[in-house]
């Protein structure tokens, strides 16, 4: 009876077991952030060389989320104001993420890395702040973390080709 308790819980924790999505600001300057799904968040405040984020990837299976980063609270419902956009879904066992600029290029001339804890998972690596194709990838693992890095000083393990 105890073991049939204990598989239970394991098999359990195991469904419940998912990753999360992480930004996390290194530039020299602050950055706002709101998660974008269903409903609206608050901002997220980003400090300078260290403020992070973090939330476990939304479960809806019709909506996929997105992370807003711009450069005040507000500018999310600013339709003239640039938008750096980290978006997922959540298909279990896959991860699906990407990366995109809205109305400009917040960080042109930073690197930014979108990355997985799962070294298998490709990267988006934009050299220059600024979109190169291909943007959309998918992770077989949604256990793992997919990291965003502003202002990285990290290549990532995976490169696009036009970064070659």
């Amino acid at each position: 009876m105890l073991n049939l308790l204990a598989l239970g819980f394991a098999l359990a924790n195991a469904v419940l077991a998912i990753g999360n999505a992480v930004v996390e600001n290194n530039c020299d300057f602050p950055v706002y952030l709101r998660s974008v799904g269903r409903e609206v968040s608050p901002a997220f405040y980003l400090r300078p060389r260290g403020g992070r984020f973090s939330e476990p990837y939304s479960r809806d299976p019709t909506f996929g989320q997105a992370l807003k980063i711009t450069l005040g609270p507000d500018d999310v419902f600013d339709p003239t104001r640039p938008q750096t956009v980290y978006g997922y879904t959540l298909s279990e066992p896959f991860i699906y993420y990407d990366l995109d600029d809205v109305r400009g290029n917040i960080f042109a001339g930073k690197r930014l890395v979108q990355r997985s804890t799962d070294d298998s998972c490709p990267s988006n690596v934009w050299p220059q702040g600024v979109p190169v194709e291909p943007h959309v990838h998918n992770c077989r693992d949604s256990e793992a973390d997919i990291i965003l890095t502003l202002c990285s000083a990290q290549r990532g393990l995976y490169y696009n080709i036009w970064e070659l």
